[in-house]
């Protein structure tokens, strides 16, 4: 059954699409409006820095909900002498497009051809019609122009063989794990002869690769298997000569987490590595002349996304985050420190989200602003004359947003915590707001300055209908350099849970919040940090628990990345199961007592749904008012639009229904 749809807010009442109070002709935002913004992402700037390519992703039509999202590639001028238009499109899924070097052509990954497969498709670059490159059986994931613009190198996955494909036809389909494992691999296709060459028949499989500036060598990570552990935890950088021989490991072994970029004189090769005891990563030069590796921005306050080598330039362009406030730099190699080229507001998830042209003087980013989505946006490489280029999302104009604002606080022991406060919209001072605090992922994740709404981010869609957000970054946050990220190192729900309530003290004693009127929740480890805040305290009125973690003994023998609970609880749980137990919410689930809504994918692998339905049935047990909603399909992250507006009705509804009293 579905929720309804209408809101009840202190003695205000509206449906969908009304006015917001204290917003004169803007309306408060509904679940529909947040689903149906359009996507913008992956901006390729052409060689000559005249055009830059990229994609839009649709929202649903509701006449044909069963073909979900469909993306296609659009160009702009970069000069914005000419409005954006589309370039590739159709009924199915364009995307990933990349420049030829010689900027003749753009070719893209697509899915339109008879077998769905994402296929390389290649168009010239004025345009007219696409030709299909490949006919790989698994379809592409990667691919990369060669540095001649000849040939273009691909990671394709192993498909099933003849014999295997009518076992499954004959339901004769039982599989064994670990055994007959499908690897990615590195293929090159011919241009002129449309002949591919398998460049790793190793049973190793690939994450990413680059190639030397002179197109000799190609520098790639590999992982003992395609498992989401191995790849994360286990993958290594290697180089190889341009036709797959001599192949060896550079640098430090079982260490690499992508991002490989080849530097413009060829001396030294660009990657991510862990760093300390936490999923926060940090970047690592390894040089080709005596293998020796150099660690960059290991005393970096923040935390860097992508990197790329500025071509014709010495020095490392960034896209990171400083605290809360995005931005894009550049990595000193002397001095290993960030220079600010330009702040940004886009989400803290969004990757392949630049590119530099030929000569290294243009960048073409993705930006966005508090009150606005994602755009395409152009400027020089030191930050001169930035340029919006397209308007994607007029339509958010009318809707009432929340102001945002940076805030900090003491914790308990005196450190300096940050977050993000999202007040009402028409907010008015003195006035007290019945206040949700939503809890990251990660945790080596973390909140940001800039535009707050979607899905799984609900401070947006919560202000606009009559609440204050507050996104805390509290220790273990990948906010404020590696250390800051490792602090919940062995004390999840320790120091993490303190800065969070020091917060909403915070924000009690500024007059923000109504401490009578609190609710918390999160997804992923914030469902884990919801689900322990509410064994742990009954401050809140009303939770959210969205794919939580309830049991880390179980959680460690079911997820597809154990190794990630082994790096921060020391070791496995096998003989100290104590350890995983005085941190987990079940161990405490006699101490609830606040109505819980949990959420979950059917399909989840990261965050298997028995954790969601052992704290369902631990809250049934107690007594405990809960809900709890199982969307089929979806894995970790919640991806069909009817399943989107459902989690974020629901997720509304329940804090209007726990926290606010109509008159």
């Amino acid at each position: 059954m579905r929720v309804s749809k209408s809101a009840v807010i202190g003695v205000l009442v509206w449906s969908a699409g009304s006015l917001c109070a204290g917003e004169p002709g803007k309306r408060a935002i509904t679940p529909e409006d947040v689903v149906n913004i359009r996507d913008v992402y992956e901006p390729q700037i052409s060689p000559n820095g005249n055009l830059v390519a990229f994609v839009i992703t649709e929202p649903v039509d509701t006449n044909k909900p069963d073909e979900g999202r469909n993306s296609n590639i659009w160009i702009v001028s970069a000069g914005g002498s000419s409005s954006p238009r589309k370039y590739a499109f159709g009924p199915k899924q364009e995307f990933m497009p990349r420049w030829s070097p010689d900027g003749k052509y753009l070719a893209f990954l697509s899915n339109r051809g008879n077998d769905d497969k994402n296929q390389i498709y290649l168009m010239a670059a004025f345009g007219g019609e696409a030709e299909t490159l490949t006919s790989m059986k698994e379809g592409v994931t990667l691919f990369k122009w060669d540095r001649d613009s000849h040939n273009i190198t691909l990671v394709s996955q192993d498909s099933l063989t003849t014999e295997e494909e009518n076992r499954i036809k004959d339901k004769d389909d039982e599989r064994v794990l670990d055994e007959n494992i499908k690897h990615v691999r590195l293929y090159r296709v011919d241009l002129a002869t449309r002949v591919v060459t398998l460049l790793t028949p190793e049973n190793e499989s690939v994450n990413d690769f680059d190639y030397s500036p002179d197109g000799s060598k190609i520098a790639f990570e590999v992982a003992p298997t395609p498992k989401p552990d191995d790849v994360y935890y286990r993958s290594k950088l290697m180089v190889m000569n341009r036709d797959g021989s001599a192949k060896h490991i550079i640098g430090k072994e079982s260490s690499g987490l992508g991002n490989v970029r080849w530097s413009p004189d060829g001396n030294q090769i660009l990657h991510f590595i862990y760093p300390g005891k936490s999923e926060m990563y940090i970047s690592e030069l390894v040089s080709q002349i005596g293998d020796q590796t150099t660690t960059l921005g290991e005393d970096y306050p923040g935390v860097i996304w992508e990197m790329e080598w500025i071509p014709k330039r010495q020095g490392i362009l960034v896209s990171s985050q400083e605290g809360v406030q995005g931005i894009i730099g550049k990595l000193d190699m002397k001095s290993r420190k960030v220079d600010l080229i330009r702040k940004v507001d886009r989400p803290y998830w969004s990757y392949s989200n630049w590119s530099i042209n030929a000569t290294g003087v243009w960048i073409a980013y993705v930006d966005a602003t508090v009150t606005s989505p994602m755009d395409i946006w152009i400027m020089k490489v030191d930050g001169a004359e930035a340029k919006r280029l397209t308007d994607i999302n007029p339509q958010v104009s009318s809707l009432a947003f929340g102001s945002v604002e940076k805030v900090q606080w003491k914790a308990e022991d005196g450190q300096q915590i940050e977050g993000v406060l999202v007040k009402p919209a028409g907010y008015g001072p003195g006035k007290k707001y019945p206040l949700v605090v939503q809890i990251q992922g990660g945790p080596a994740w973390a909140w940001w300055y800039g535009w707050l709404c979607n899905w799984h981010n609900w401070a947006q869609l919560l202000a606009s209908n009559g609440f204050a957000v507050l996104l805390p970054n509290p220790r273990g946050s990948a906010c404020c350099g590696w250390k800051f990220a490792e602090q919940n190192y062995l004390d999840w729900g320790g120091g993490d849970f303190e800065d969070i309530m020091a917060g909403v003290d915070y924000l009690i004693q500024q007059g923000i919040a109504d401490s009578t009127q609190m609710a918390i929740g999160g997804w992923s480890y914030g469902g884990y940090m919801t689900a322990w805040a509410v064994s742990q305290t009954n401050r809140f009125k009303a939770a959210v628990m969205g794919a939580g973690l309830s049991d880390l003994t179980s959680f460690y023998g079911t997820t597809d990345v154990p190794t990630f609970m082994r790096w921060y609880f020391e070791d496995y749980p096998y003989g100290r199961q104590q350890v995983y137990e005085q941190r987990s919410p079940m161990t405490f689930i006699k101490n609830v007592r606040t109505p819980t809504l949990v959420l979950h994918g059917e399909a989840d692998l990261r965050v298997p749904i028995s954790q969601s339905y052992e704290f369902y049935q631990g809250l049934r047990d107690m007594g405990v008012e809960t809900r709890f909603v199982i969307y089929p399909r979806e894995p970790h992250g919640i991806g069909e639009s009817a399943h989107q507006i459902d989690v974020l009705q629901r997720v509304l509804e329940w804090y209007k229904t726990h926290l606010i009293t109509a008159e």
